[in-house]
């Protein structure tokens, strides 16, 4: 899967869920203000495993930021044909 391909899959379904190396892993967009979802607020991009704690969840401006995201020790953008695509909601 190529970047462009991500993320338009992302900016499509809003939330997905993948898998690399056996590990679970989440990708959300959410609208976000003062703290609470809302759709007046402004657009945070979420990277997180499942069922993560508050202080687990990165939380970035982009979805192209959410791309440079280290796993491991590479970056989601160096392995997108690697992670399988478990959800997308």
């Amino acid at each position: 899967m190529t970047a462009e391909e991500f993320i338009r899959l992302t900016e499509e379904y809003r939330e997905i869920e993948f898998q690399y190396r056996g590990e679970h892993y989440l990708i959300g967009i959410y609208w976000v203000k003062n703290g609470f979802f809302s759709l007046k607020g402004h657009v945070e991009y979420w990277f997180y495993p499942p069922n993560a704690d508050q202080k687990d969840i990165k939380k970035y401006a982009s979805v192209e930021e959410v791309l440079d995201t280290k796993m491991e020790d590479k970056k989601l953008k160096d392995i997108l044909d690697s992670i399988e695509i478990l959800d997308m909601f």
